[in-house]
């Protein structure tokens, strides 16, 4: 049998959860850590796998320690899925509309011989643009809807002057564009 590795150094990974739930696993932990809140855990070189429970989703994401780590989790935004199943909904009924408007025209069009003329009096164009639009707003909701469905992982350096401040809003003293001194607002997310 072979001697266990050496133990190597330890890396100070700081996580920052709100309220959500982490679970850990990784070289070196016998049984998963579960994490609220903040946490602070000293982790050797490896992989580990982070799986975080927020908002009714669960997202697993590798973490590779090598230095040590700031890890800000952000839950999923409900506000932004309902504004998500509102743009889906107005999209698509702006997109069965305008699809069978554009149909009818089309049908009553070809029916009197494709005039060209008679698009123009039944208006096809815009319903085909609304057509158009309405398909393009039901994929941003899509979008909206999806990419709130998980909580999101930041992994920065705990040396990164931006891991170093806690999300927030500053006001401050500051050049404006044009040259002269003003007042500045700055969000960190």
């Amino acid at each position: 049998m072979g001697s266990p590795p050496p133990p190597g150094p330890r890396y100070p990974v700081t996580i920052v959860s709100g309220e959500a739930s982490i679970v850990l696993r990784g070289p070196g932990i016998e049984r998963s850590v579960t994490c609220e809140g903040t946490c602070d855990w000293k982790l050797r070189n490896g992989t580990y796998w982070f799986e975080v429970h927020a908002g009714g989703g669960i997202r697993t994401v590798p973490v590779t320690v090598t230095e040590p780590l700031r890890v800000v989790v952000q839950e999923p935004s409900e506000e932004l899925r309902a504004l998500g199943i509102i743009t889906i909904v107005f999209g698509g009924v702006v997109f069965i509309v305008g699809g069978l408007a554009t149909y009818s025209i089309a049908l009553t069009c070809a029916g009197l011989g494709r005039d060209p003329q008679c698009y123009d009096d039944y208006g096809f164009f815009p319903w085909l643009a609304a057509t158009g639009v309405g398909a393009v707003v039901s994929g941003v909701g899509i979008g909206l809807f999806v990419a709130n469905g998980k909580p999101s992982l930041e992994i920065l350096p705990a040396s990164a002057s931006r891991a170093r401040r806690e999300p927030g809003t500053f006001v401050g003293f500051a050049p404006v564009f044009g040259g002269g001194p003003g007042l500045s607002l700055r969000a960190s997310f």
